[in-house]
């Protein structure tokens, strides 16, 4: 069975660079220039949650060349949330397991999966 809270994890740079396709220097750049996935800091190190990963490069989906960013602007809209709805309420079609879900569940799966990327330095 697969693991529910994969997609809440955090994982270091070198993971975040497999996920998106992008090399760890050119993730460092846009950390600094903007334009990049939103990330997390303590301290020196400096980790990405998977879901975040992912939602940034669904953004960036296009169908042709000709596409533009605002004309893919909707389709984070799209990506369904832990209770299967996407933002604007309407439900997805393939919803996920209901659960009962509350911003401190957010916080201690942060704290947990920080926890674990500070004590093995190689992401989770």
């Amino acid at each position: 069975m697969a693991n529910p809270g994969w997609l809440d994890e955090a994982v270091g740079e070198d993971e975040a660079s497999r996920v998106t396709n992008t090399p760890p220097a050119t993730l460092q750049t846009m950390r600094v220039r903007g334009g990049g996935p939103p990330f997390v800091k303590r301290g020196a190190r400096v980790s990405y949650i998977r879901r975040d990963l992912f939602q940034w490069l669904t953004v960036r989906r296009r169908s042709s060349t000709s596409d533009t960013f605002h004309s893919a602007e909707s389709a984070i809209s799209r990506i369904p949330n832990r209770k299967g709805e996407e933002k604007d309420g309407r439900s997805s079609a393939t919803p996920l397991p209901p659960t009962e879900h509350t911003a401190s569940d957010d916080d201690e799966s942060i704290t947990n999966a920080l926890a674990k990327l500070d004590s093995d330095g190689r992401g989770v």
